[in-house]
């Protein structure tokens, strides 16, 4: 397993939660129950920010540039002895913008892993130069939204090794030429798994993304991948069913209201429900062959 896993799945057995709290934009907006403040000091709210949600939160995730400079601030206000969580900055660089310097600046910021887009050039060497930096990567794979539909069913040209060919199921390749093709979900956990990604982003079943979608990804995913969901209001019971009840990071979006002044106990109670999902999970029985189906779980009666 890759260093940022490690990470994960020890902060997810010290706290017993795959909660990650979601932070989009550091400016102001119209809506102040919801919002950051129009003034104040960004850093000390996410000083407070950070010791509220640390007991429940094994990462947090920011959306901006600016929130991850800012968790890194309060982050720097603990006690070192004190655990802190890590920080995920979703932002899916493009191949316009995965750079040394976008990357050195995210590191700079204090991110503990990032997310970029399939369609960067060579992610083999992003994968490999952010790792040699102690950095984590997270491909985009499917997320929720109506701007997201098209993902599904574009298709993607796969040029790979006759190994690699002969592990896409016979159903999902479109066309045979030097290249097949496949639906992009497919072709971005390919190259997750293939290079030795952390993680890939997939909604849960809803709107665009369905059971049959995370079904499939799974497929691909293999047994390490860390999948990061962006929206958990869908079906989480399918993504705790296809990647068990560890490598699922839910992010929660509910966080960001700035003048809510009980995050702990916010964190603690989102935590307390989704951990009673969690726990129904366990690793199914053997097949009639003998060997457990990879990828798939089975749900624990009672």
């Amino acid at each position: 397993m890759t260093c940022f896993q490690d990470k994960w799945l020890e902060a997810v057995k010290a706290l017993n939660s795959v909660v990650c709290c979601r932070l989009d934009e550091a400016q102001p907006h119209p809506d102040a129950d919801t919002s950051l403040p129009a003034k104040g000091n960004l850093g000390v709210w996410a000083y407070h920010f950070v010791s509220a949600v640390a007991p429940y939160c094994p990462a947090i995730l920011t959306r901006t540039p600016e929130m991850t400079l800012a968790v890194k601030d309060g982050k720097a206000g603990r006690p070192s002895d004190e655990r802190t969580p890590l920080c995920i900055e979703d932002i899916c660089l493009d191949q316009d913008a995965t750079s040394e310097r976008a990357i050195l600046h995210s590191i700079d910021n204090g991110a503990d892993a990032i997310s970029i887009s399939p369609h960067c050039d060579n992610v083999e060497a992003i994968v490999d130069y952010c790792h040699a930096r102690g950095l984590g990567v997270f491909i985009d794979c499917l997320r929720n939204g109506n701007d997201r539909g098209s993902e599904k069913n574009s298709s993607a040209h796969m040029l790979l090794s006759p190994h690699e060919t002969r592990a896409i199921f016979v159903e999902d390749k479109l066309a045979y030429t030097d290249c097949f093709l496949v639906k992009q979900p497919v072709w971005a956990t390919t190259l997750a798994y293939s290079h030795n990604a952390d993680g890939i982003v997939c909604g849960a079943p809803h709107d665009n993304v369905s059971a049959d979608d995370v079904k499939r990804i799974a497929r691909y995913a293999g047994r390490n991948l860390i999948v990061l969901c962006p929206n958990p209001q869908g079906d989480i019971d399918t993504l705790f069913k296809y990647f068990g009840p560890d490598r699922v990071l839910l992010s929660w979006r509910w966080f960001q209201s700035y003048y809510y002044d009980n995050h702990h106990q916010a964190a603690k109670e989102i935590v307390a429900t989704f951990n009673g999902k969690r726990e129904s999970y366990r690793p199914g029985p053997e097949t009639k062959n003998g060997a457990a189906k990879k990828g798939f779980l089975v749900k624990k009666d009672g």
